[in-house]
């Protein structure tokens, strides 16, 4: 058998071996989206799951990477799944500021009649506690009612304006449970991009 053989018998194994173990090989590293990774934004959102939604232990939940707004901002986009597979939660997150810019919470559709609505005071009060649960509050200072709460289709709607900032809470109009959140900044693009 000549030397060449023998190189050659050993090449091309070495060779697959190589290409095998660069494709499937160890786990790379998962690269970040904007500041975190899927493994870091689900952590992230945990406690935030675990109390707009109780049982969030039976809480199934996948993240996705979204690029919205004409790719004007990145976002983390979680799902959480009860253990029946039904959707009960939704997450828009920030991937660059890592602030939460969507939480919705479906509710199992309950009879309103003959229960005793929210009063405003109660329905804004609600919706402060979520302000500040979901970290939103945190994001400025100055937190302020921008307008008396709006009720319509088992829902109050109450929205909050910061100096930089504004957002919206819907509650049940019941329960005070939450039902969706919304922030965002309101500083034009322009001036952001000059910082």
């Amino acid at each position: 058998m000549k030397f060449n053989d023998i190189r050659a018998g050993l090449v091309v194994p070495a060779a697959i071996l190589l290409f095998v173990h660069a494709y499937w090989g160890p786990p790379r590293q998962e690269r970040p989206y904007g500041r975190y990774t899927a493994a870091q934004i689900l952590d992230r959102v945990a406690p935030l799951c675990r109390s707009v939604v109780p049982e969030a232990d039976d809480l199934e939940l996948s993240a996705r990477q979204d690029l919205p707004d004409q790719a004007r901002r990145h976002l983390w986009s979680l799902d959480g799944r009860d253990r029946l597979g039904r959707d009960i939660l939704h997450l828009d997150w920030d991937a660059d500021t890592g602030q939460a810019y969507i939480v919705s919470h479906w509710l199992a559709p309950a009879s309103h009649d003959h229960m005793k609505l929210l009063s405003d005071q109660e329905a804004i009060e609600a919706a402060w506690g979520w302000l500040r649960a979901l970290g939103i509050a945190r994001n400025a200072s100055y937190w302020r009612l921008a307008r008396r709460p709006q009720r319509g289709e088992c829902v109050c709607s109450i929205r909050w304006q910061a100096a930089d900032r504004a957002a919206i809470i819907k509650v049940d109009e019941v329960s005070g449970a939450l039902i969706e959140a919304r922030s965002w900044s309101t500083t034009p693009v322009q001036e952001l991009i000059r910082r």
